[in-house]
């Protein structure tokens, strides 16, 4: 079996006050894109959880698309958490070919947890429910039960409560990764919490009724100001978007990634080759929102395998 797992963009995200357990307490709207990490299980005859990479295949910066292959990946730990919940264990091999940068800010990791999720439930028919994986999902990490539904969706919590928004627009958006990261918890930590923060709602209605105007005027990233202070490239990448015709552009999560949206796909991929020319240390992405009926899981074919 082999599924794919989505990459996905902020639109907006604000932090509306520290939590008792840690956490902060959010707001966020978040797009899932077609930028992919694929996966490909298959059982084994035995109880055994195998987890290994696929040769990596970029040009810039490799170590960016690494993963670990042990109990510490978020894929390792989903499989067990699932067992634990079905009271059985499941033997594995699990291979993963990167597509989605690590540290930046694009949810790879969360992904492919909640992507392993929806495969062993399937592979093994566990007959889980949305909302068994859901609980399951928010124990694994604040971003990873977006991903079980995966469809553009109003995120609240620390990120665990799911609000699926329906009929929005495709956007077709550039992603820029610099050649460094961040780390999320430093963002988090030295962020400052607005005593008033801005509304979802312009955004909100835009997506509802397909303005991209409204979508871009209601963009926003609480965590942007501080991850400028920490990366120089976050702020060179927003002054690189500044100069293109892009209806809003922002960072991602807490970094380091950044996009801009586009009208239509023709000028984002002229977006892309002035911002290669001018960013050429960057990995760059002409990708667009998804929804929920992307291909999901697939069983490849003989020849395939």
């Amino acid at each position: 079996m082999e599924i794919l797992a989505p990459a996905k963009v902020n639109l907006f995200l604000e932090l509306l006050k520290r939590r008792d357990d840690g956490f902060h307490e959010l707001e966020t709207i978040m797009a899932p894109v077609n930028l992919f990490d694929r996966i490909m299980l298959r059982r084994r005859s035995d109880e055994t959880i195998r987890l290994r990479p696929a040769l990596p295949t970029f040009e810039n910066h490799p170590q960016q698309f690494s993963m670990p292959a042990d109990r510490s990946n978020l894929i390792w730990r989903a499989i067990d958490l699932l067992g634990q919940a079905c009271n059985r264990k499941f033997g594995v091999d699990v291979i993963v070919e990167k597509r989605i940068p690590n540290q930046a800010g694009m949810g790879g990791g969360s992904s492919d947890a909640a992507s392993t999720l929806l495969a062993i439930n399937r592979m093994f028919s566990l007959q889980q429910t949305r909302r068994q994986l859901l609980d399951l999902a928010s124990q694994l990490g604040s971003d990873v039960a977006f991903f079980i539904d995966r469809g553009i969706a109003r995120c609240t919590g620390r990120g665990e409560i799911i609000q699926p928004i329906t009929d929005c627009p495709r956007l077709d958006l550039v992603l820029a990764m610099p050649p460094t990261g961040l780390s999320t918890a430093q963002v988090f930590q030295q962020c400052c919490i607005s005593s008033t923060p801005p509304s979802s709602d312009r955004l909100l209605q835009g997506l509802r009724h397909g303005s991209l105007q409204q979508i871009g005027q209601g963009m926003g990233n609480r965590l942007q100001s501080t991850a400028e202070q920490l990366s120089p490239w976050v702020k060179r990448l927003a002054q690189e978007f500044a100069r293109l015709p892009s209806i809003g552009h922002q960072m991602t999560g807490s970094g380091s990634a950044y996009f801009g949206i586009f009208a239509n796909s023709q000028i984002t991929r002229q977006a892309k080759r002035i911002l290669k020319n001018r960013l050429p240390e960057c990995s760059l992405f002409c990708v667009s929102t998804v929804g929920r009926t992307t291909n999901v899981i697939r069983y490849p074919s003989i020849q395939e395998r």
